[in-house]
């Protein structure tokens, strides 16, 4: 009878332990299922709101962003930071899933908005079969999470365009606190080896630019006499000033000039985008119509009146990175909004044909030949065509994986001889035509939904609707 009853007990422990693992079985399938579920855009933005410590920010407005929320506010923090912009039509997408590459890129431009990032010219190889399929505008941001290992590979590869997950964003939100606490470590004990100075506080009609302690001995600085478009402040390096100086050289020359920074008005920035911009870019508006811009040399300017030695170029380089990083501290001091556009060949031909009334142009398929622009609006197309894009120049030796002897939509210029053709068969892929000269670029749209041949295969055959009613 004793052996029965130890038998009678096992049996309910079985029983017991069966019952409790049924119940607990759906229950952890429900949490490692919510964890595998696709990741949002509103979940990844109020995920990075949050380690932010949800401060406040100017208020965006966006049609399918609910009002006093905390996804309201977090997507307002993000936007007035860079980390985010909307699809330009008015929507921010908070229910729109995240590929893995756009992660990154968010947690970049988040990484940036903290003065971190890649400084300075950089370059290493990610060692992945798929690194090819990155685009071009996640292309520095997944270098710089898997340099630091934020984001590893699979057993695929980087896979760049999959779908990111709950579960991966708290492993990479988890990775990026310790690079960041990692980095305090060692800048705190740079400060106590070093003196501690105050920061250069720069103002200009009531615009302030804060430099660093760090930096501030090595620097002239100039404030120019403010006008409502020019330049608010410079900033050049003094040891290759006062090197110059003794070699004679004129000072308008620009030795050791490092960078400035100005405004302009909305028609200027208008004009500026529709011309080669190197040397400058846009990086902030006030939302009233005036833009800032980042005016850096496009050659080197460092002088000494001796050899270069090793730490006069460590120096220069730390200096050159100093452009970038105080821009995002002058929009938050100055209450401004991050704003950027790109500046490659494709975009300032579309440009054009945004903000200049006179160019002439038209559309050109094989459907119905070439068609006159006329009676149909091209805001919508040309606005699909910028927003949210990267365009990149493509080698003659890369391999692009399509026909370039294919169908291809055109918009030509014909008093420029110059035509853009987006190919059908290749997802965004332009080529400018000028002559016998050819050249292919890329372009990557930001959402990954865009395409640029079909928003131009849209205008084509809105334009050849609108000719058939005439």
């Amino acid at each position: 009878m004793k052996q029965q009853t130890h038998a009678k007990k096992g049996i309910a422990l079985v029983l017991a332990l069966v019952l409790a693992l049924a119940l607990a079985v759906p229950s952890l399938a429900a949490e490692n299922a919510e964890k595998q579920k696709a990741l949002t855009r509103g979940e990844l933005v109020l995920a990075l709101y949050g380690l932010d410590g949800k401060g406040e920010a100017p208020a965006q407005e966006f049609s399918d962003v609910p009002a006093d929320t905390e996804l309201t506010a977090a997507v307002g923090w993000a936007a007035s930071v860079g980390v985010v912009k909307g699809y330009g039509d008015g929507r921010f997408g908070p229910d729109d899933q995240v590929t893995r590459e756009q992660m990154a890129a968010m947690l970049y431009r988040y990484a940036q908005s903290k003065g971190q990032g890649f400084q300075g010219s950089w370059m290493f190889l990610l060692d992945y079969p798929d690194a090819a399929e990155i685009s071009e505008y996640a292309d520095e941001a997944m270098h710089w999470v898997v340099m630091h290992e934020i984001i590893t590979g699979t057993d695929k590869g980087l896979e760049p365009q999959a779908l990111s997950t709950q579960e991966q964003l708290e492993l990479i939100l988890e990775r990026y606190q310790a690079v960041l606490a990692e980095e305090k470590a060692e800048e705190k004990g740079e400060e106590q080896t070093d003196e501690k100075g105050e920061d250069l506080v720069l103002e200009n009609d009531g615009l302030k630019l804060t430099i660093p302690a760090e930096f501030a001995g090595a620097l002239l600085t100039e404030t120019p006499t403010a006008e409502a478009e020019g330049m608010l402040f410079s900033v050049s390096e003094k040891a290759s000033v006062e090197a110059a100086k003794a070699r004679g050289v004129e000072e308008d020359a620009g030795p050791g000039w490092l960078f400035g920074i100005g405004r302009v008005g909305e028609a200027k920035m208008q004009e500026m985008l529709c011309n080669d911009m190197s040397g400058a870019h846009l990086f902030a508006t006030d939302g009233k119509g005036t833009y800032y811009l980042l005016y850096h040399p496009t050659d080197v300017r460092i002088e000494r009146s001796g050899e270069l030695t090793e730490a006069d170029m460590e120096q220069w380089t730390k200096l050159n990175e100093l452009g970038p990083y105080v821009q995002d501290g002058f929009i938050k001091d100055n209450g401004l909004t991050a704003f950027t556009r790109g500046n490659s060949a494709v975009e300032i031909y579309l440009y054009r044909l945004c903000y200049q009334e006179d160019v002439k142009y038209e559309l050109t398929f094989l459907t119905h030949g070439a068609l006159s622009p006329e009676g149909v609006d091209k805001t919508p197309y040309l606005t699909k065509l910028l927003d949210g894009v990267s365009v990149r120049y493509v080698s003659e030796d890369e391999d692009v994986g399509m026909d370039t002897d294919g169908e291809y939509l055109i918009i030509n210029f014909p008093e420029e001889e110059t035509s853009l053709r987006f190919f059908r068969s290749g997802k965004n892929y332009v080529c400018i035509a000028n002559g016998e000269t050819e050249t292919l670029f890329k372009l990557a749209y930001e959402t990954g939904e865009t395409v640029s041949s079909e928003v131009v295969q849209e205008w084509y055959d809105a334009l050849a609707a609108a000719a058939e009613k005439e």
